[in-house]
């Protein structure tokens, strides 16, 4: 099998800074993006049948494959040090003479942006690896990106689907509502290991009974709440301003740090409980839109104090939650109780 393969270095590094997205940041910043590490990861799971990877040169593809044993490759793209949108579409326009069978990239909502206004009209595989990805092409972690590859080598191609690309300004206000745009759509495989739809916008809606009966149980030990309109809205019955889209940490039911930073979150989960709510449609707990928790603080904190909240509203449609924890090496519990209400909860089946 002919797959083109790239990757954008600076996808996921808004992470460590603390930003929506990764596609302001300059690159000279992002010398441990989650990009390059999961370009590793996805390359190492793959089981060589003759494949033959058309890539960029350095940091964009190279850097990678002669770092995986057992790999043919060639380099069709000479990219700049200091990659861009330009030399993503370069890439495609050099891929694209090849007829390669499938591309695979690795990055996020940005890079699947480029990806689809280029026009790319062939099968995707877009290993996640970008700050937010609530696009509707991402399978639901790096481990499932590369086993859909290596069915596609042994069984050929299954039915395809059209799967929506969206994506939201990574300079916006954190603190303020954002609209998603519509980008366009990529052709993924149609495997239950991609989430069919993308992250439901919501117009700030809430359930009292829900956030009521949770705000009123909060006692004075240390609580992280999460993004989202659920959680906030907990804050906001305790007289609180929360960051609609970051973390904030509420000690004795005070706002403690406001948009805390992946480190503020590590220093604090020794004995805190973390609050978090699905991502709407697509029921992911984490590892979309919330990458700030990462492996070794979901070690620290342990499921057992993880706590799920959300509205009946939130919850029509879900048959599963979701979890992309790179790294992570624990035990994740088969099912997850999902508090609904004052005494009320939802078991629901957890998939990663």
């Amino acid at each position: 099998m002919k797959a083109a393969f790239f990757v954008n270095p600076r996808a996921g590094c808004g992470i460590r800074y603390n930003m929506i997205g990764s596609d302001t940041i300059d690159i000279s910043r992002c010398g441990q993006s989650e990009s390059k590490s999961l370009a590793l990861s996805f390359l190492s799971l793959i089981r060589n049948y003759n494949d033959e990877f058309l890539t960029a040169s350095g940091a964009m593809g190279e850097d990678y494959l002669e770092k995986t044993p057992g790999l043919r490759y060639s380099v069709i793209y000479s990219a700049d040090d200091k990659t861009d949108s330009s030399d993503t579409e370069n890439f495609l326009e050099a891929a694209k003479a090849e007829k390669p069978d499938v591309l695979v990239f690795v990055g996020g909502d940005g890079t699947a942006s480029v990806v689809c206004q280029y026009g790319w009209d062939g099968p995707v595989i877009a290993v996640p690896a970008g700050t937010k990805m609530f696009s509707s092409v991402f399978p639901v972690n790096v481990k499932r990106a590369a086993e859909i590859f290596n069915s596609l080598k042994r069984h050929g191609y299954p039915n395809l689907r059209w799967g929506e690309v969206v994506d939201i300004d990574d300079d916006r206000d954190k603190e303020k509502q954002f609209k998603m745009r519509l980008m366009g759509y990529l052709k993924v495989p149609d495997s239950e290991n991609i989430i069919p739809v993308s992250k439901a916008e919501t117009d700030g809606e809430t359930e009292d009974e829900v956030i009521g009966c949770f705000a009123s149980s909060l006692d004075s030990g240390t609580y992280i709440l999460g993004p989202g309109n659920t959680t906030k809205a907990i804050m906001s019955e305790i007289g609180l301003k929360g960051t609609v889209h970051g973390f904030d940490i509420v000690i004795g039911k005070s706002l403690a740090i406001k948009d805390a930073s992946r480190e503020d979150i590590l220093a604090n989960a020794g004995e805190a409980r973390l609050v978090l709510s699905p991502l709407g449609k697509q029921g992911f707990i984490l590892g979309r839109g919330n990458r700030q928790v990462d492996a070794p603080i979901v070690e620290k904190i342990g499921f057992n104090r993880i706590i799920v909240l959300a509205t009946h509203r939130k919850l029509e449609g879900l048959e599963a939650l979701y979890f992309d924890i790179p790294g992570y090496r624990g035990a994740i519990p088969e099912f997850l109780k999902v508090i609904t209400g004052c005494g009320r909860f939802k078991l629901l089946r957890t998939k990663f």
